[in-house]
């Protein structure tokens, strides 16, 4: 599991590099592996998108479980967990979830 989650971090890092240069209104604040699971936190740090975030948190977990799923269902269904934590600039969360292998 820890090699799945390594390999999926890196993963990750050259996605939000990418996601960085459209300033999507997220900054990464964590992003690691864990004995098997990837850690992602993210600040909010538009305020504009911190207002649609907050009023679609089910359609924007749908479509991050669809995205994670298709990217890296196959590690996820191995065992391989995501943690992902999104959070006001004060650190207070918005929200907060997991996706694991019965999510896929």
């Amino acid at each position: 599991m820890s090699q799945l989650a390594d390999n999926t971090v890196k993963v990750l890092w050259s996605d939000e590099e990418k996601a960085q240069q459209t300033k999507n209104g997220l900054a990464v604040k964590q992003l690691e592996a864990k004995n098997g699971t990837v850690e992602q936190r993210y600040t909010v740090v538009v305020p504009a998108f911190e207002s649609f975030f907050s009023a679609s948190i089910q359609q924007t977990k749908g479509v991050i479980l669809g995205y994670m799923c298709s990217k890296f269902g196959d590690s996820l269904r191995r065992g391989m967990k995501i943690h992902l934590t999104y959070e006001r600039e004060t650190g207070e969360k918005l929200s907060e979830f997991n996706i694991g292998p019965s999510d896929c």
